[in-house]
């Protein structure tokens, strides 16, 4: 669009006032770290699980219109030699901090308002894009 005045944002002002002074830093992170919303127990293969749920998004990926998260409590031993399903999650998706060696569940809600349950793990050193990502395991 043309004709239409540039509004100095922010940043620009206070990069203009304070030059190399200024010192920024990203605390975006700080807003995953929350507690569960609460604790349910999943179970899976006739074992349960505590399950650490951090609520429901939003989504307008693919044909999938919200997904639900849980991390599965110390169940990474358990799950750390499923087959792996060749699909990523990256880290920012989920609405906590992930940490190494965690399992998580994420029910994917379709657009023909079915659900789709998916595993992830958080395997050391795992990147797409050179983003940190889960990996998607299948449950035997």
């Amino acid at each position: 669009m043309t004709g239409l005045p540039k509004v100095p944002t922010m940043a620009e002002s206070l990069r203009e006032r304070y030059g190399d002074s200024l010192h920024i830093e990203d605390l975006s992170w700080l807003a995953l770290l929350i507690d569960p919303i609460r604790v349910d127990i999943i179970t899976i293969n006739g074992i349960d699980y505590e399950a650490s749920y951090f609520g429901t998004d939003l989504t307008a990926f693919k044909n999938i219109v919200s997904r639900s998260y849980w991390r599965l409590e110390n169940a990474y031993d358990i799950f750390s030699k499923n087959p792996l399903t060749g699909t990523v999650l990256p880290f920012n998706n989920y609405p906590t901090l992930i940490g190494l060696n965690q399992v998580f569940i994420v029910d994917a809600t379709l657009k023909d308002g079915s659900v789709l349950r998916l595993f992830y793990r958080s395997d050391e050193g795992q990147f797409w894009r050179g983003l940190p990502v889960t990996t998607g395991f299948s449950i035997d």
